[in-house]
């Protein structure tokens, strides 16, 4: 296996740092008996970023086109499944590394040197970034729908356990049996809507969020409904200005930071939220000022419209108002301790008690990095990973009485 350096000019790029990285994310290019060189060939005259980081030939040569410091758009979708949200964030692009396989058919059939070398370096990736076989993922475990690896979407109980399998057995260094690591299977029904806006959006939603950007001093250089770059150069810096991850998406964070600085600046409490489910503000579609404007796009949408919490509109034909879920109880006692208290970045928190719920996390599969008793940026992305999986949490990443509830709920499970 060669590895060689084909990296696309800075021009085809996205130009945006990548975050932690939490994920190997495995792709087929989907052209039969195409090299790794000519693939690359065809990002290098694109400008839209839709690209991964590395390429592996026909012949199992090796081919890196993205740095690994740089995010590219490979698994972007208007769905994940819970799962997928749950471990790798509301935007997966800024925490994976992405892997397309070359292939000789449309089932996805490699060569064995391109299977050999995807089974080595997608180990080697696991040590580089300190992750273990059961942070591999197939696209199609990101988003439910992606027929992608198609090879391993056709025998996800077979070829891809056993490829699991054998990425352990590399990462441990041994020859013998390592039981590969389980995921829940993915259904239509564990799917989410998630209404982040990028490049290649375009539409109402899109129009609210130039003209917000624009009114807050961060020109979009227009308001035409399109989310081109001048408008995710506008996101980026609003991004940086206000300490959030700079990845030129506007998704739940964004946008919420977004409507706090229009409070702000403008003096007005009043949003008008159209929303999928009106309790879950994971399927927010946008976030307005005005309410005819609203009234208007939720129609088209078939959505609820919520002034602040209220809900005053319904649509005729959709999904029954649900019933707001009271906070849980465990249904059995846990090993886990955990501090009734609350703990954020900006307070001194006790160590002790952060270890405490560095351990939970870790448990829970929402990585916060090492138990070290900080309740730093990695705790607190952690904290708010794990709060918007739950609608009756406030996603703000700090830790308190209802997060505290819930997280004893799902660790009686352990």
């Amino acid at each position: 296996m060669a590895t060689i350096n084909n990296y696309l000019p800075k021009s085809a790029q996205t130009g945006i740092s990548l975050g932690r990285v939490r994920g190997i994310i495995v792709h087929w290019v989907a052209n039969p008996n195409t090299t790794a060189a000519a693939n690359i060939s065809y990002w290098r005259n694109q400008s839209n970023g839709i690209q991964a980081h590395d390429v592996i030939n026909l012949n199992g040569d090796l081919y890196h086109a993205v740095p690994y410091n740089v995010m590219c758009y490979h698994i972007g979708s208007k769905v994940y499944t819970k799962d997928c949200l749950k471990r790798l964030g509301s935007y997966p692009n800024n925490a994976t590394i992405g892997v397309e396989c070359t292939h000789v058919d449309w089932d996805g059939k490699m060569t064995d040197a391109t299977y050999q070398t995807l089974v080595t370096h997608v180990a080697n990736l696991c040590k580089k970034f300190g992750l273990t076989a059961d942070d591999v993922w197939l696209h199609y475990e990101t988003n439910g729908w992606k027929d992608c690896h198609r090879y391993f979407v056709k025998s996800i109980n077979g070829r891809w356990k056993t490829f699991l399998r054998q990425v352990a057995d590399k990462i441990a260094g041994s020859t013998g049996i390592v039981t590969a690591p389980s995921r829940p299977s993915t259904a239509n029904d564990d799917v989410h809507m998630v209404e982040d806006l990028g490049i290649g959006d375009s539409g109402t939603a899109v129009q609210n969020l130039q003209k917000d950007l624009t009114a807050l001093g961060y020109d979009t250089q227009g308001t035409d409904g399109k989310f081109g770059k001048n408008t995710q150069a506008a996101v980026l810096k609003f991004q940086k200005d206000h300490g959030l991850v700079a990845d030129g998406i506007a998704g739940l964070n964004t946008k919420a930071e977004i409507e706090k600085a229009l409070n702000k600046k403008e003096g007005k409490t009043i949003w008008y939220r159209v929303r999928r489910d009106p309790n879950d503000a994971k399927t927010q579609l946008t976030a307005v000022r005005d309410k005819d404007s609203a009234l208007e796009f939720a129609k088209k949408e078939n959505a609820y419209v919520l002034e602040d919490t209220k809900v005053i509109y319904t649509p005729s034909s959709g999904p029954k108002l649900p019933t707001p879920k009271p906070t849980p109880t465990p249904s059995k006692p846990t090993t886990f301790v955990l501090p009734n208290v609350v703990m954020m970045r900006t307070t001194k928190n006790d160590k002790e008690q952060v270890k405490q719920v560095q351990r939970a996390l870790n448990a829970l599969h929402f990585k916060c990095g090492a138990v070290d008793g900080i309740y730093g940026a990695g705790t607190a992305d952690a904290v708010l990973r794990y709060q918007t999986m739950y609608g009756n949490l406030k996603d703000d990443g700090k830790y308190g009485p209802a997060t505290r509830a819930q997280m004893l709920v799902d660790l009686a499970g352990k």
